[in-house]
């Protein structure tokens, strides 16, 4: 019984987890990513542009990097298309729309080089550094590493990074190449105390992917050099956090991260296309009559009747069985549909063959249809757990005894037992 009712807790935190709300730098993201599809429906990219690159620096969601390049790629800017289609594949490379987007940034990249034009990757340590190009500042491609698509000959460079002196560079560019240049440092590190909470777990952590270091009760202090890294929290069954910091030389950080435990998740696997799930029937009920010859205290012998059958209980239990199986398979069907229909309209919207409003409609349908699902599944599992409960706690058959008349015609009586 505590293995059922587990169960059924945990079925409910999954159903309730569609519905958590989201933080609030999510919330305004999305709102700066809903005005930058407004404009680029009406044919507004540069501001539509700006307003993709706002929302990702609110909350770092892939999506807006994706739909930034779409808005280079109507600006004819494909350098810059080309480095955030670059930046999204590298966050998000098992996307479903990864192998038409990497023969797209093909296409661009042929066409770039059509027209004269030769890559020059500048890589830097520590990354983060601001680059300048034969002294302009390209507001897509400032921070390494970062590719340029130049014209072959002589070009100045010139990286940028708080707490690093300033390194000045002239690159003879006749054919695709990588710059690796390694700032020095020019004031002291800076310092970030972090403390970490785990429900009584230690927690590690691990800078720009390093060895992770176990964080003490009282909180450590890491020495970093200025610029962009990568903390990352863990602790055992906990869910995990990155935190990304922009640092300058010399200054003084406290970071706080709370972990949270990690939510079982149950997975409901889809039936196989084409296979035909057939319900199991529930036993017919048992009808067993058996004669037994009674001689009650020296008396002509009477017939005894035994009528066996299924208890009407263990029949409802099948019942109940059956029709939450079924509901689960219905539950996993919708979800299945609404979302390969979420799935579809993404990719078309991606290769541009829909507009946002229409992208729109057919999403929040294909939601719908998933949320239904999951809530069907979910009924179906407490409906099921109802049959299990009836099959293990009440009886499998029930016995009725009937005394055959006596010479008299009177009845001596009738009995039911389990």
């Amino acid at each position: 019984m505590k293995q059922v009712l587990r169960t059924l807790l945990l079925a409910a935190l999954v159903l309730a987890l569609p519905g958590t709300a989201l933080a609030q730098d999510r919330g305004a993201s999305e709102r700066f990513n809903e005005k930058a599809r407004v404009a680029y429906d009406r044919g507004s990219f540069p501001e539509a542009l700006e307003l993709f690159v706002k929302a990702y620096e609110t909350f770092p969601d892939t999506r807006y990097l994706f739909n930034a390049g779409k808005a280079c790629t109507r600006l004819k800017d494909f350098p810059s298309a080309l480095h955030y289609y670059g930046r999204f594949l590298a966050l998000s490379p098992e996307d479903r729309g990864a192998k038409k987007l990497r023969q797209e940034m093909g296409s661009l990249e042929r066409g770039l080089k059509r027209r004269g034009l030769v890559p020059l990757t500048v890589v830097s340590s520590p990354e983060g550094a601001l680059v300048t190009l034969d002294g302009k500042l390209n507001p897509h491609l400032r921070l390494t590493p970062v590719r340029f698509w130049v014209k072959p000959g002589e070009h100045a460079l010139r990286l940028e990074l708080d707490g690093y002196q300033p390194l000045e560079q002239r690159v003879d560019a006749k054919k695709a190449q990588t710059l690796e240049l390694t700032l020095s440092q020019k004031q002291r590190k800076a310092t970030v105390a972090v403390s970490c909470k785990a429900s009584g777990q230690v927690c590690q952590v691990a800078v720009d992917g390093g060895k992770a270091e176990a964080v003490p009760a009282e909180g450590k202090k890491l020495k970093l050099a200025g610029g962009r890294h990568v903390l990352a929290f863990e602790a055992k069954g906990h869910v995990g956090q990155s935190k990304e910091l922009m640092l300058k030389s010399g200054q003084q950080e406290l970071l706080e991260v709370t972990l949270h435990r990690a939510a079982a998740v149950i997975k409901a696997t889809p039936p196989t296309a084409g296979v035909k799930i057939k319900q199991q029937e529930p036993p017919k009920a048992l009808d067993v009559v058996q004669k037994v010859p009674l001689t009650p205290k020296g008396e002509e012998a009477k017939n005894l009747t035994s009528h066996t059958r299924t208890s009407p209980y263990r029949t409802w239990s099948y019942v109940t069985m059956g029709l939450g199986a079924a509901a689960v398979v219905t539950g996993v069907a919708l979800y299945s549909v609404g979302s390969v229909r979420m799935n579809n309209a993404q990719d078309d919207y991606r290769a541009g063959d829909l507009r946002y409003t229409t992208y729109r409609d057919r999403f929040t349908s294909g939601r719908d249809l998933a949320n239904g699902g999951l809530w069907t599944t979910g009924a179906g599992l407490v409906v099921g757990v109802t049959g299990v409960v009836l099959y293990h706690f009440f009886p499998a058959t029930e016995t009725v005894l009937g005394f055959s008349p006596t010479p008299d015609g009177a009845v001596l009586g009738i009995m039911r037992s389990w």
